[in-house]
This record gives structure tokens, C-alpha cells and sequence, in this order.
């Protein structure tokens, strides 16, 4: 009888044997992927850089500059080529990365545009990544001025001038530390200025711009003559000018340290616009904005870019703070998307601009900031330069809005026969407050939708009232619900939780 092997060393054996044949495996395969890897590496670098056929990393000495890596080029003699430098700048919607060659005449040789949290506007900044764009920088030596060496994207001027600027600081960068080469001065030099005036509140606004040799902002002043005092004269102060010192731009408020003046909107725009376009060396100006307003919940933040025409090109719209379903429905494309190809001001209700469904503080904030980039009496502007305008629009809590503590606990309930349906309205109150509501309707006519009559239960426990917005097409039916939720509201602050009979 023979005798078996236990279990135990026939699959230690068959393990053993497993791993030896994964680590034959591996070591047959290793080198390829590896080689595979670092051809998939270079092969951007090469792209920009076409001499090149290997590459090694380098280092650079000035903190100057801003890059995120900077490789040595080699040809297959190992004499040095060139150099590849990438740097991250700020777009119009995130990161933007920017690669680029330089060979060693001082010469661009190619540009690549991207990243992997590119997220520029399809068909506007996007472009920039097409070798329509790109390509134009080849040849070229810095500094670049955008709209004059190259040309713009149509409508994506903070895209187009982050992007220039990236190569300016990959190819200053280069010159500086690897090439020994003093810069072509195509625009202001150390020790020299630049200016560029917008328009501002009551008038001209004027920055003038001393660089330093890295093209970082040495010196800014700011004329202001006929803005208002303690208010858009403030952006001559030194507490506004220093904030650019060091820096590079292009600017926006908000990011990198930036911040406008409190109060004085249309002041801060011009300055900001005016310093962008010498840091730029040019560039159209009034062809984007950003402006942030006071929503229902919070800030809320509209990025336009506008063509030359002064119609929408694109618009964002930020709102991290409204409600969910209501006024954060301002971030969504159904909405934004009714403002493209239009030119402004704007008003709810005509040319097919339609306010957000129970979201009236939203959709009005909204509307103020984009109005705001079209603004040009000074009758309009005054909004925004005087103090008081920097409180809110609109309160959160309406006038019809109950006091916390102030309604009799017990659920109420009320209809409203509008004669095309019948609408039932029913209030929970808890603690004193509104804490459910629900709005029902039925009949053979009834109209009305899901969305509508959760909307209206939505806001009704938003702002502890009855101030629900009429919906184009059902007007009765939305003055209706707020004839109900005033009577049970009344019913509740008298302590009567009884059901209301059905109106005659």
C-alpha cells in the first residue's frame, strides 16, 4: 500500500513552485516595463524638445522661479541640447499645466498644455491645448507678449495669458540658471515701468508696474483721481498695491493672497484688470470677470467670460453654501446656459432668462454680480461703492417667516381649490419651528409636477414662511400654496392645530 504525501507539502510544494515561476516571470519582464515606462515619460519631453533623445533631471538655483521639474536634454552623444521645464499656473477654472522646451540658443522648441486637472472651458480655454496655439510659441524667445508675438484664444484671455506666462517663467528659469543668457527685453526691464488704465467708478483707473528681472512685480502704483474716497481710493494704498508684490500674475481676487477692496467692486475690477494686462503685455481688457456676491446660504461666485461683442462666452457660477435642489441648481448648465450668447444687463422674465424655482435669494444674487460686469452709469455703480451695499440684498428669513419658539406644536393642514386642482398644504411644527411641510395636488386637471411641489415643500422649511416663488405657468396655483401655509401659520402661533376646511 502506498503511502500518500500529506496534503500540507504538496501545496507547499505547488506554492513554491508558483512563485518561482512568478519570479522567473518578473525577472523576464521587469526591464521592458520599466524601459516601456520611461519611454511613456519622455515622450512629452521629447515632443517639446525633438533634439533630445534621453533626458536627465536638473536642479535650478533661484526660487524665482516656480517650476515643477527641469530636465536636461542630451542628444545620443550625450552633448547637452537643451532644457524641458513644467510649471503649474492658474487658469480660468484650475491648474494648468504648462511644458516646455528651450534649446540651447535660447530658443523655444515646443509647448504642451494640460494636465491632469485640466478643466478649462470646452471650445474656449480648452483650445489652448491645440497646436493652433501651441505652436506659435516655437521660435520664439522671452519674454513673450501675448497678442503680440502670439495670438490670443477668441474669449479665453485668462486661460491664454496663464498659459504665456508659464512659458515666460520655464524659459526665464533656463536663461537664468543653464544658459547664462540675458533675456530679449520686449517689455519693461528692471528698473523700468509699464502701465495700462481701465475704467473705473467715476473714472480713469491707472496701474503702472516696475518688474524685477524675473518678470515678478518690483514696484506698483495705482492712480485713482476720481474714485470715491474711503472706498475705491483705497486701491492706491499700499495695503491694496503690496498684496502683487513678488508676484507674477495674472491676478485673481481671491487666490494667491489677492483680495479686493470691501465695497468698491467696480475700483477693484479696474485695478486688477489694468495690472493683467501689463503683466500680460497686453490683451483686450473687459473680456472676463469674476465677481462674488452674497447668496442665501453664503458667497456665491459668477466667473464670465465675455466675447468682444459683449455677449456671454462662458459663465460659472460657484455656490458652496446654498441649498442642495435650490440654489445650488445657480452651478448647473440648465441654468448658466440661458446667459450664453446673450449680452447683458439681464432681467428674469425676459429674452428667456428664468429665475431659479424657490430659490429667489439665489437666483437674485446671481443676477446683481453678472449685472454688475455690464454696469457702467455711475447711477448703478453707487450700489456697489456704497457701505451699505456690502450688507445683504435680502435677508435669508422673510418677513412672513415665523420666530423660532413662536408656533404651538401639532401639525396643521389646509386646501386650496384653485379650479384646476385641489392643494393640500401640511405643516409639522416642532420646537416652535416648521420642522416638515408637504405639498400635495390632485384633480382631473392638475398640472403640477413632482419637482414643483417639492420645491415649494422645500422652501417652505427654508425660510420658516410663506414666501414661496410663482412658477411661470402656475401662478394661481403658487399663490395658493401661500394662502395656505399664511393660515396655518396663523393657526399655529394661536395654538389651533386643526385641519382648515376646503375654500369655497
Amino acid at each position: 500500500m502506498k503511502k500518500k504525501l500529506p496534503s500540507w507539502i504538496v501545496l507547499c510544494a505547488v506554492c513554491l513552485c508558483a512563485v518561482v515561476v512568478l519570479l522567473l516571470a518578473n525577472g523576464l519582464t521587469a526591464g521592458r516595463i520599466r524601459q516601456q515606462a520611461e519611454i511613456a515619460e519622455q515622450a512629452p519631453r521629447i515632443d517639446v524638445l525633438e533634439t533630445a533623445s534621453e533626458f536627465r533631471e536638473s536642479d535650478w538655483q533661484s526660487e524665482s522661479y516656480a517650476l515643477d521639474s527641469l530636465y536636461e536634454g542630451l542628444d545620443a552623444d550625450g552633448a547637452t541640447v537643451g532644457y524641458v521645464g513644467q510649471t503649474t499656473v492658474d487658469g480660468y477654472r484650475g491648474p494648468v499645466k504648462v511644458l516646455a522646451g528651450v534649446d540651447a540658443n535660447g530658443v523655444i522648441t515646443g509647448v504642451r498644455v494640460g494636465g491632469e486637472a485640466f478643466d478649462e472651458t470646452p471650445g474656449l480655454g480648452a483650445l489652448t491645448r491645440e497646436a493652433a496655439f501651441t505652436d506659435q510659441f516655437k521660435g520664439l524667445t522671452p519674454d513673450i507678449t501675448l497678442n503680440e508675438d502670439v495670438d490670443s484664444v477668441s474669449a479665453a484671455t485668462i486661460t491664454s495669458r496663464a498659459v504665456t506666462n508659464g512659458v515666460n517663467t520655464i524659459a526665464s528659469c533656463i536663461y537664468a540658471d543653464k544658459l547664462g543668457m540675458d533675456k530679449p527685453d520686449k517689455r519693461a526691464s528692471a528698473g523700468g515701468a509699464n502701465s495700462a488704465t481701465e475704467k473705473g467708478f467715476a473714472g480713469d483707473v491707472t496701474a503702472t508696474i516696475e518688474f524685477n528681472a524675473d518678470n515678478t512685480i518690483k514696484a506698483l502704483t495705482i492712480d485713482t483721481p476720481d474714485e470715491t474716497e474711503g472706498l475705491g481710493k483705497r486701491c492706491s494704498e499700499e495695503d491694496f498695491t503690496s498684496q502683487f508684490i513678488g508676484k507674477t500674475g495674472p491676478f485673481t481676487y481671491g487666490e494667491d493672497g489677492i483680495e479686493a477692496v470691501s465695497g468698491a467692486t467696480f475700483t477693484s475690477t479696474a485695478a486688477i484688470n489694468a495690472i493683467n494686462a501689463v503683466v500680460s503685455g497686453g490683451g483686450q481688457s473687459g473680456d472676463s470677470g469674476a465677481v462674488t456676491v452674497q447668496g442665501f446660504g453664503g458667497d456665491v461666485t459668477l466667473h464670465a467670460e465675455l466675447n468682444e461683442d459683449g455677449t456671454v462666452a462662458s459663465l460659472t457660477i460657484d455656490t458652496p453654501n446654498e441649498t442642495d435642489g435650490l440654489g445650488k441648481r445657480a452651478s448647473e448648465e440648465a441654468f448658466t446656459a440661458q446667459f450664453i450668447g446673450k449680452a447683458g444687463p439681464f432681467t428674469y422674465g425676459e429674452d428667456g432668462i428664468e429665475a431659479l424655482t424657490g430659490a429667489t435669494v439665489t437666483s437674485t444674487a446671481v443676477l446683481a454680480g453678472l449685472n454688475s460686469l455690464y454696469a457702467q452709469e455711475p447711477a448703478a455703480e453707487a450700489l456697489v461703492e456704497e457701505p451699505a451695499a456690502e450688507e445683504p440684498v435680502e435677508e435669508e428669513a422673510p418677513a412672513e417667516a415665523a420666530e423660532a419658539g413662536a408656533l404651538a406644536d401639532g401639525t396643521y393642514t389646509a386646501s386650496k381649490d384653485t379650479g384646476f386642482s385641489v392643494i393640500d398644504v401640511t405643516l409639522t411644527v416642532a420646537g416652535g419651528k416648521i420642522a416638515e411641510s408637504k405639498v400635495e395636488s390632485s384633480g382631473a386637471n392638475d398640472l403640477l409636477t413632482d419637482d414643483q411641489r417639492s420645491a415649494w415643500s422645500t422652501q417652505i422649511v427654508d425660510t420658516q414662511g410663506a414666501e414661496v416663488d410663482a412658477v411661470t405657468g402656475v401662478t394661481i396655483s403658487s399663490n395658493a400654496v401661500k394662502e395656505a401655509v399664511e393660515e396655518l401659520l396663523a393657526q399655529a402661533a394661536a395654538g389651533e392645530a386643526a385641519e382648515l376646511e376646503p375654500a369655497a
